[in-house]
Parts: structure tokens; C-alpha cells; sequence
């Protein structure tokens, strides 16, 4: 890039912006896939089911949050796809949504820490509010449905699953 940049004679040609167009295109938010499973219980499970699915259909998928490695490391090779296991410790924080968030349910659990069930429910929960293409829900559990729906971010996607399928939510959203 260098040369083009800022060649030896001559005049530089602004090519940077080109190259980025190309791995980037318009649209495309640059975001390497991550799909967050959170919840009370099922969370290592889940994503460890996902992962193994994943390898075996051929994709370069690493494992990380409280299973796996530690999302600050860079796997080699690097993922397609990262499944991550999102504790509510590692939810409360966060400002921006992995692309896919899956929430396996949601039992009161880690109130001390949390100061109250509404605290660890709203901070398990930051994970579907800011900006997740889509939310992913078990369909039997109503009061699960009722609570991310509340706290989703506008434009995400809910899937319901059930025993034998996955469905868009009942308002069509």
C-alpha cells in the first residue's frame, strides 16, 4: 500500500478507500459474526453444541466468554464465526449487541451481586439492546419472550424456538 500511498516519485493514488470498499462492501458493518448465548442455565451447553455444529458444517468457529477462550485473544487461524458464552457480568456492559444473541432462560440467581432479580434480569438482558440482527428465544418460555421483547432494540429480528422448529414471533417481527 505504501507505494501508492506515498510513492518514491511521483504522485500518490488514494487507494485506501478502495480497498476497504472491496473487503466492505456498502452495507456490510464489518463485524466479524458473533453469536452471544446468555442466560441462567444452558449457556455452555448451547454454545458448545453451536460451535461443534458449526466446525462440522466446515466453518472456522472459536469458542469464548466463560467457555473457551478469552475474547480478548485472537485465534490462528482467525474465526468466521465466534460463539460466545456471555455471562450477565460480561452483558451488563456491554454498548453494542453481537450479531446473534441467544437467551436460553432466566432464573433468579446472582441477586447479591446484582442487587435485586430486576438488576440481573435488566443487566442479562443488555445484551439484546443494542442493535443484534437477531434474538433468539425458547418458544414455551412466555415470561422470557415478555422481558427481551421489552428490552430488544428496534429492528432485531425474534426467533421462537419450539421442540420441532424455529418461527418469527407472532407479530411477525
Amino acid at each position: 500500500l505504501r507505494m501508492h500511498l506515498d510513492p518514491s516519485f511521483g504522485k500518490g493514488r488514494p487507494v485506501g478507500e478502495a480497498i476497504v470498499g472491496m473487503m466492505f462492501p456498502d452495507g456490510d458493518n464489518a463485524r466479524i459474526p458473533v453469536v452471544a448465548i446468555t442466560g441462567t442455565k444452558g449457556k455452555s451447553t448451547t454454545a458448545s453444541v453451536l460451535h461443534h455444529l458449526l466446525t462440522e458444517l466446515g466453518l472456522t468457529s472459536s469458542l469464548r466468554g466463560n467457555i473457551g477462550t478469552s475474547v480478548l485473544t485472537e485465534p490462528d487461524p482467525p474465526s468466521e464465526v465466534v460463539v460466545m458464552e456471555l455471562s450477565s457480568y460480561q452483558a451488563q456492559s456491554l454498548t453494542r449487541s453481537p450479531r446473534i444473541v441467544a437467551v436460553t432462560s432466566l432464573f433468579p440467581e446472582h441477586l447479591t451481586w446484582h442487587g435485586s432479580l430486576e438488576s440481573y434480569y435488566s443487566d442479562k438482558l443488555n445484551a439484546v439492546a443494542h442493535g443484534p440482527e437477531i434474538v433468539v428465544v425458547p418458544a414455551p418460555a412466555t415470561e422470557v419472550i415478555r422481558r427481551v421483547a421489552e428490552q430488544m432494540s428496534l429492528g432485531a429480528q425474534l426467533l421462537l424456538t419450539d421442540t420441532g422448529s424455529v418461527h418469527v414471533d407472532a407479530s411477525g417481527d
